[in-house]
């Protein structure tokens, strides 16, 4: 694209910048549960424009890595916002996230993340996932 003053960052070299969001802190940290853990699927954290679905699982554990039931968590992605319409999340009834890429060339090659946040919507954990080639 051609150069934009107000979207470009050229200290980074980035074309259409977004900065990362900001998550909010929670209002009584004693009373919210300080939670860990790790976002999965199966084979490598990528995903094919145009191909199937992908189910990722997140897995909440303590401090230590003991899992813990937890299950008021909340599916986030964070993409760039013009290629947001390609980008379909499903939650399912045992809250994992399935993932799905509409084709288009202008796509592939991106990355998007997927992260968790808890019921106040404090960041938990995330993991970067590319998006492949796909037809």
């Amino acid at each position: 694209t051609e150069f934009n003053a107000d979207t470009d960052n050229q200290e980074l070299m980035i074309c259409d910048y977004h900065p990362p969001s900001s998550f909010t802190q929670p209002e009584n940290p004693e009373k919210t549960p300080i939670l860990y853990g790790k976002i999965t699927c199966r084979g490598k954290y990528n995903i094919v424009a145009g191909g199937a679905t992908k189910t990722f699982t997140y897995l909440p554990t303590d401090k230590e890595g003991n899992e813990v039931h937890y299950t008021n968590f909340f599916w986030n992605i964070q993409i760039q916002d013009n290629f947001t319409s390609y980008i379909s999340k499903e939650i399912t009834p045992d809250n994992k996230c399935k993932i799905r890429v509409i084709y288009n060339e202008v796509i592939v090659g991106q990355n998007l993340i997927l992260y968790v946040t808890d019921e106040k919507g404090v960041k938990i954990t995330s993991v970067s996932i590319e998006i492949g080639g796909g037809l």
